[in-house]
């Protein structure tokens, strides 16, 4: 029932489809931003924001809203820095902010980034071709190159994580650190506002 009346009182959140989201989601995210900026969307059981002060009301006030709750990527991969609030989130961001520093990114990262990107792009238009498929061609590529960077690890590596990530969803699960999957995850309530709700689940 509660399904039903958000569906309502969301109509354009209801048609939302990750296969649609897939393809082109720009024109989605227009139409809900122009008139629906705050909605419920039932295919993936998640409120979506798609104002940029909406968003970032949410995100700097971690006492009403919290990443700290059950979530599909908690589920996968256990406590980290996108699952957690307050001193653990801290501890963990410390970790991880060193490599992101301008100097270093200046003197290691970006170099080889720019290398890459300009050796991607000319993949991409090789044998004459006008026409290239960026997603997988640069983009994911790209992404790949630059974490594996970060983290030091050596970037032949690039074609592990792709063949990894092609598997099913159930084998990361067994990672030591990932929660068991809850079938009783909560939702967030309907929101008074546009800017009192969120991707974020409400805490307490």
């Amino acid at each position: 029932m509660v399904g039903n009346l958000r569906s309502s009182r969301f109509p354009l959140g209801a048609r939302v489809r990750l296969a649609d989201l897939a393809v082109d989601p720009y024109p989605i995210f227009a139409e809900l931003r122009a008139a629906e900026p705050v909605t419920w969307v039932p295919e993936i059981e998640r409120w979506l924001l798609t104002r940029r002060d909406d968003i970032l009301a949410v995100l700097r006030d971690p006492g009403l809203f919290t990443t700290d709750a059950p979530s599909t990527i908690r589920d996968m991969f256990g406590a980290h820095m996108m699952t957690t609030e307050g001193p653990a989130q801290v501890r963990y961001k410390r970790k991880c902010l060193p490599p992101f520093h301008a100097s270093r990114l200046a003197s290691a990262s970006l170099p080889q980034l720019k290398a890459e990107v300009e050796r991607l792009v000319a993949a991409l238009g090789s044998g004459g071709r006008r026409t290239g498929e960026v997603r997988t061609g640069l983009a994911r590529p790209v992404a790949l190159h630059s974490v594996l960077s970060v983290l030091g690890m050596p970037l032949t590596e690039t074609s592990a994580p792709r063949s990894r990530a092609s598997r099913p969803a159930s084998s990361s699960k067994r990672c030591g650190t990932a929660a068991p999957a809850s079938a009783s995850t909560r939702s967030a309530p309907p929101p008074r506002t546009a800017t009192s709700s969120a991707s974020r689940r409400p805490s307490g």
